[in-house]
């Protein structure tokens, strides 16, 4: 220990010692960089150089990285090994002087490292600020840093402490000296304690690290980008570079988990691209490691990662990670479930189902400590996966959730989840939709174009009109943006208006009449909506919804064209279809099979011959997933059949289901159903 060293002579054997019999001392490199200005262990080891791996200070190595701490490796300057060499030869004076001044930093740094709080280290700083090294300082710094974390407390109660300011300006001061592992060690602390800094300080950390980089050790690196990260600092161009360089050229299974993580997690966030390489080499070194390796923290900050920066790696690499996910997942955060979710849901990726149970049913758990974003997250990314948990008590415990966080949540959490619970079919409760009415009403003046075009169109695909004073609220703002409607924007929006029976005053109409224009003036009129067009141009004629859109004839013939394209690719019978003809060929009823009405507008189900009277079979995509109401379209589409002089009979698929195999069964209720709609066709 640091205490038996007494003199350079009993240094020199102590470390000599190392080379047959590894040993762990309170010395890391960081100590040994202090060497420099001290010459008399150097002159006593100027034949030596000494294996960086056997100089270790679990002090100094802890890891910086957000999610957990790890202890890292130790620095080193050339081929693994420090050279000690001093320069020149010393007198015999300044050596006996440099070796108390360095034993004398070993001291104050273990000091310094057996305070247990940031209180006892900040008296320490005050009174001895003038005789601390810069090793000491850095230290201080770190430690200061990791009881601001371990203490729970505002960095500010530190960061305003005239000790603290003492230690800054005189450590700024002497970043030039300070080697890879202690600068990086400063700038992680300065993060941690979410220091605002001054760009040109944040240029001159760009300089530094630029000219260490070939030097840096992969924890070093990592650590500093993730430093970069927190402060929300872009670092250089050249510097980027030399990451990209620095990261290319560590050998496979250098980055640990934790590692691979945070430095994927900081590029994610400056939204650097290291590049295909780069990705690659990081992706093999996750592979290099056994998934169990990894913590679920550490899984979901990967995926998230690779998503924000676009990237996809490969369908077997997902698997492997997703199935690890689902191992895990009974110890995720809901934060970690949500970005998990949200990543293979920006990936195109869907997990097996097995793995979107486990993790949903993680969210259950934990929901109670979810963020509004993590629960909104959630939701959206179960509806661009098409996955719907069947577990009502899944989403009991999130609708609870989103109702009690109402009032933190933004726009943007609320309109995605109105857009993911329209998508998957699944109707709000009463409690929740007024909740999310009164948040649309609190935050109406911020929300985005995309907010106000899917809060409209979730109603109405639901088949839910909105409050009237939700609704126009909507529609004026609406209004505002309508210079910022494209296509698919303004067809959706006149497309809600239409299933919500709903027209807006003239001042908004106006605008969006002049925005439809325009759209018909250009090269290409309105691709890939002439459906959604058509159907509001029905709309118009059938249910004399006048909204005076003048819709070019060109335009509007090539609308009807793809409409009753459409219509004719959707003939072939379902087998709920068939299993009601039958039904009915008992019962000896005449009647057609998937049949276009005259005007080729629409393919009827079932149709009774010589009567106007329709049979649509109803399967699931018709109704909400949890209380059997009809959904805006299909709503619509019975208003266009009773326009056209038909008589519509629905028969729920859950109806059928429940008169179960009995055949007799089945003829009185369609018995029952034929005789009430004959007598309203009357």
């Amino acid at each position: 220990t640091s205490n038996e060293i007494r003199a350079p002579g009993s240094l020199y054997r102590s470390l000599s010692t190392l080379n047959n019999k590894p040993a762990r001392l309170p010395l890391s490199r960081d100590h040994f960089e202090n060497l420099r200005g001290f010459y008399s262990p150097c002159s006593y080891l100027r034949s030596r150089s000494l294996s960086s791996t056997h100089l270790y200070d679990p002090s100094i190595s802890s890891s910086h990285a957000s999610t957990s701490e790890s202890s890292g490796a130790p620095h080193d300057t050339s081929n693994g090994r420090i050279n000690l060499r001093p320069h020149a030869t010393p007198s015999k004076a300044s050596r006996k002087n440099g070796s108390a001044n360095f034993l004398k930093s070993l001291d104050t740094n273990q000091r310094i490292i057996a305070l247990t709080t940031a209180n006892e280290i900040l008296e320490l700083i005050v009174e001895e600020i003038n005789t601390l090294s810069v090793m000491n300082m850095v230290t201080a710094l770190h430690r200061l840093a990791r009881h601001s974390k371990r203490e729970i407390r505002p960095p500010q109660e530190l960061t305003c402490h005239p000790g603290f300011e003492k230690l800054r300006l005189k450590l700024e001061a002497a970043k030039d000296k300070l080697s890879p592992r202690l600068l990086a060690n400063m700038l992680w602390a300065y993060a941690t304690l979410q220091l605002t800094l001054e760009p040109a300080l944040l240029y001159t950390f760009d300089v530094l690290f630029s000219k260490k980089m070939d030097g840096m050790k992969p924890q070093e690196l990592v650590n500093t980008m993730w430093a970069y990260a927190t402060l929300r600092h872009k670092p250089c161009a050249i510097l980027q570079n030399q990451v990209r360089r620095r990261v290319l050229s560590f050998p496979p299974g250098s980055l640990k988990p934790q590692e691979i993580a945070n430095l994927l997690w900081a590029f994610a966030t400056l939204s650097i691209n290291p590049g295909e390489a780069a990705l690659f080499h990081l992706e093999s070194d996750a592979t290099h490691h056994k998934l169990v390796d990894f913590k679920p923290l550490e899984l979901s900050m990967t995926l998230w990662s690779l998503a924000t920066l676009k990237r996809f790696p490969g369908a077997e690499w997902m698997d492997h990670v997703t199935n690890e996910i689902g191992m895990q997942a009974y110890k995720m955060t809901p934060q970690s479930v949500s970005n998990s979710i949200w990543a293979c849901a920006s990936m195109k990726y869907n997990p097996s189902f097995k793995v979107l149970n486990q993790t949903a049913q993680q969210m259950k758990r934990t929901a109670h400590q979810a963020t509004p974003q993590a629960l909104a997250n959630t939701v959206r990314g179960w509806a661009v996966l098409n996955y719907y948990p069947k577990d009502e008590s899944i989403w009991c415990e999130i609708e609870k959730k989103v109702c009690e966080q109402m009032k933190s949540s933004n726009e943007q959490n609320i309109s995605n989840l109105i857009w993911a619970f329209a998508f998957l079919g699944r109707e709000p409760s009463t409690e929740l939709l007024h909740h999310l009415h009164e948040g649309i009403m609190d935050n109406i003046e911020s929300f985005s174009l995309n907010g106000l075009v899917y809060s409209l169109w979730g109603h109405a695909s639901l088949g839910i009109r909105p409050r009237e004073d939700c609704l126009e609220a909507l529609t004026e703002s609406v209004g505002r943006v309508a210079e910022s409607l494209n296509e698919v924007h303004l067809v959706n929006v006149l497309w809600a208006w239409v299933l919500l029976k709903y027209k807006p005053d003239e001042k908004v109409m106006e605008k969006i009449r002049e925005r439809l224009q325009m759209f018909c003036e250009s090269e290409s009129p309105l691709p890939g909506v002439q459906e959604q067009l058509f159907q509001i141009h029905l709309a118009h004629v059938l249910l004399e919804l006048d909204m005076e859109l003048e819709i070019p004839e060109d335009i509007l013939e090539t609308a009807r064209s793809s409409w009753i394209n459409q219509t004719q690719r959707n003939v072939t019978p379902s087998e709920f279809v068939d299993n009601v003809s039958k039904i009915l060929m008992q019962m000896e009823v005449a009647h057609s099979v998937e049949v276009l009405t005259p005007s080729r507008y629409f393919s009827l189900d079932i149709l009774l011959d010589g009567q106007k009277l329709v049979l649509e079979c109803d399967g699931p995509t018709h109704f909400t997933r949890n209380s059997f109401r009809y959904l805006g379209s299909t709503t619509l589409r019975d208003e266009f059949l009773a326009a056209e002089g038909f008589s519509v009979v629905s028969i729920p698929y859950f109806d059928w289901q429940n008169l179960g195999s009995c055949v007799d069964t089945k003829i009185g209720y369609l018995k029952g159903r034929i005789l009430e709609a004959s007598k309203n066709l009357k």
